[in-house]
């Protein structure tokens, strides 16, 4: 098997590449290069090749023989023109796996976001691609480049306003890992998972002003302020996740709030 990331030089694609060099499909090709990446920095993790290049350019996309790989994971497609680039590029034959939004159900919190994410999708129902769609929610873990549970620790950690647009609405968070193994599962399935949509979340839902008290709780610290803001790194009103089709098919057990929390913090306190 050969798989194709379109990003994956950090955070879930490196997670993702790291998780399936491991699988008994992967373990005897190390050398082979059986996992490529293509990204602007052309770089990758270890053991993964890096094809340099820039996904709004034709002539780089040109660049990469994507006849040669049996699963594509698109991890950074925001814009619908993006797609319909590369779109004659991509064989039928090939299981190509959208990294969609669990923000598509929200569009008037999340707006342009949601609205290209959900364009995209409706432009793929209308191919005859072997796709597969994934709506993750908010994926939380170290490496994130976008700063989540490290703002509520600094600030914590600091004495200062936490800005929140609403501490007590209901949204969900899932763990980088747990997310990496959905793609996992996906990519070595021998099921036909054309057109099906997973959506990618934790169990139950949680709220910030939860996520703060369990920080508080692993850091011993015991008051907080707040600062309403619409600043906040969780800015949403509502967002559920359904994930029961995942569970069922491939047999994921998500990782709770409280342990999502407490490694993070454990790899923070290593590290800092």
């Amino acid at each position: 098997m050969k798989v194709l990331i379109i990003g994956g030089n950090r955070f879930v694609g490196k997670a993702l590449a790291q998780k399936i060099l491991w699988e008994d499909t992967f373990k005897d090709r190390y050398n082979h290069g059986c996992i490529d990446v293509f990204n602007r920095s052309g770089t990758s993790p270890r053991r993964v090749n890096a094809i340099k290049g820039d996904r709004n350019n034709i002539e780089d996309l040109k660049k990469i023989n994507f006849n040669k790989y049996d699963c594509i994971v698109d991890m950074c497609l925001y814009k619908l023109e993006q797609f319909r680039l590369m779109r004659e590029l991509i064989p039928n034959k090939v299981r190509y796996i959208f990294v969609s939004s669990g923000a598509v159900k929200y569009k008037d919190t999340f707006g342009s976001y949601a609205v290209e994410k959900e364009g995209i999708e409706t432009e793929l129902k209308g191919t005859d691609l072997n796709y597969t769609i994934v709506r993750p929610s908010y994926v939380v873990g170290y490496g994130n480049h976008i700063m989540r549970l490290e703002y509520f620790i600094d600030k914590l950690i600091d004495g200062e306003d936490i800005k929140i647009d609403n501490g007590d609405c209901s949204i969900n968070l899932v763990d980088v890992d747990d997310v990496a193994e959905c793609l996992k599962h996906i990519i070595l399935s021998t099921n036909d998972l054309r057109g099906k949509i997973y959506e990618i979340g934790n169990d139950t839902e949680t709220t910030v002003n939860e996520i703060i008290d369990i920080i508080k709780k692993e850091l011993n610290i015991e008051g907080h302020t707040t600062q309403e803001s619409d600043e906040s790194v969780f800015p949403n009103q509502l967002f559920k996740i359904d994930n029961r089709n995942i569970k069922i098919e491939f047999g994921i057990k998500f990782n709770n709030i409280n342990d999502i929390i407490k490694s993070f913090i454990e790899r923070w306190k290593s590290e800092n």
